[in-house]
């Protein structure tokens, strides 16, 4: 069998959220190659014909996407999907109407509000949002809609607005900073976890939820996992938020799961960040690769921390 391995063309000198998926590559074309298969790696770009003739001349049985972006943007990493159901090629990770789902925030946060899943009260620029929801005065998050990996979230992304207009104009100055839209969400200070639903045919499956410590944090410092966290090897934030530890209440994540895993995405599979200070806060991110191993989940020994039966993972 063929697998065509797509991630998005990386330039020298990029950033290292563009860098890392030629990590990914190389582990994948490792594994794969070991189980016998024939890879071919292909970088993707804006060009999307000369995409489709390479995979013509490929011809792939499959194409492993670890498209994340495209032309700087993560708006854009759905081409690629597109283009593949297009030419009725067969790909892992996401389907193309998933990550629109979920790639835009407000949007995703509009699917939840539908479904019946709480989430925080947001604003963007030109009256998106329910702004009667939001608490006035209060702390608010600013980030960008459309981006993964915590792309420019710091500690002052992290706001205080007597009212809209001071909330608009922080929303304001942040677009201008990144130079991408934003969203304002109200800040809910709390416990957070990362959680992973697998969506297959006999219905949603979540893998051992995993939550991040800021029990290292100074008193006062914002408690999110900023692009410091993720990415910056040497900063107190990479060191200081540690994942791992599991909560037991399984009830409350399956009865969740159960009834709202199709809000955000139809299949492939998709992780979420939860606050425990707003029970059902949820925020959904895509991935556009294949689901998970048992390698690559957080490791967890507590017998409390195994999937109820309905809820196994092999």
């Amino acid at each position: 069998m063929r697998v065509a391995i797509a991630h998005q063309a990386v330039d020298r000198g990029a950033a290292p959220e563009e860098q890392d998926v030629l990590v990914q590559v190389a582990h994948v074309a490792g594994a794969l190659e070991q189980l016998g298969y024939a890879t071919a790696v292909v970088p993707c770009t804006l060009d999307l014909q000369s995409l489709a003739q390479r995979l013509e001349g490929l011809a792939p049985h499959v194409v492993f996407n670890l498209v994340e972006s495209l032309g700087q943007t993560d708006r854009l990493a759905v081409l690629v999907p597109l283009l593949l159901e297009a030419r009725h090629i067969p790909y892992t990770g996401c389907p193309a109407a998933a990550l629109l789902a979920t790639n835009d925030k407000p949007a995703a946060k509009r699917r939840f509000r539908a479904s019946g899943l709480p989430t925080p009260a947001w604003w963007t620029r030109g009256g998106g949002g329910p702004a009667d929801d939001l608490a006035f005065p209060g702390r608010f998050i600013v980030k960008c809609a459309a981006e993964h990996a915590s792309l420019g979230l710091d500690d002052s992304a992290v706001v205080w607005a007597e009212n809209l207009a001071q909330l608009d104009a922080a929303l304001a100055a942040r677009q201008d900073r990144l130079g991408r839209p934003c969203l304002a969400e109200q800040f809910i200070d709390g416990r957070e976890f990362n959680l992973s639903l697998l969506q297959r045919a006999e219905g949603p499956r979540l893998l051992p939820p995993a939550e991040i410590s800021f029990a290292q944090f100074p008193p006062g410092k914002p408690r999110i996992v900023g692009y410091d966290a993720k990415r910056q090897a040497t900063s107190l934030e990479y060191h200081a938020t540690p994942t791992g530890r599991c909560w037991t209440n399984w009830s409350s994540w399956r009865c969740a799961a159960g009834r709202h895993s199709t809000c955000a995405v139809t299949r492939g599979s998709t992780s979420a960040s939860m606050r425990q200070a707003a029970p059902g806060c949820w925020k959904s991110m895509p991935t556009p690769a294949c689901p998970p191993t048992a390698a690559s989940r957080p490791h967890c020994s507590a017998p409390a921390c195994r999937l109820p039966p309905q809820w196994t993972t092999s």
